[in-house]
């Protein structure tokens, strides 16, 4: 199964109810039965954008330490990966 990739504006949408998709993605992500993945610029973007809501970035972390998975990516490698909505 192709892995799907989480970017940071969906990370920051899941944990921010003020996000204008944050609906959208909490009704998407759980449905995905793909496994999703991120990498280390993801994360700490969203830790960032999120370090005004207490207990964000701990979220993020704790999300990553649970089974995450963050591909291992060098320049010229594309990662087989598809959208999960537009």
């Amino acid at each position: 199964m192709t892995p799907v990739l989480v970017d940071t504006s969906c990370i920051v949408a899941l944990l921010d109810r003020s996000e204008e998709r944050h609906a959208h993605c909490v009704d998407v992500v759980p449905s995905v039965e793909a496994p999703l993945i991120t990498c280390e610029a993801v994360i700490a973007e969203a830790c960032y954008l999120l370090r005004a809501m207490p207990g964000a970035a701990s979220v993020v972390l704790e999300n990553v330490h649970r089974g995450a998975r963050l591909p291992h990516l060098s320049l010229g490698e594309e990662p087989s990966v598809r959208p999960v909505a537009g």
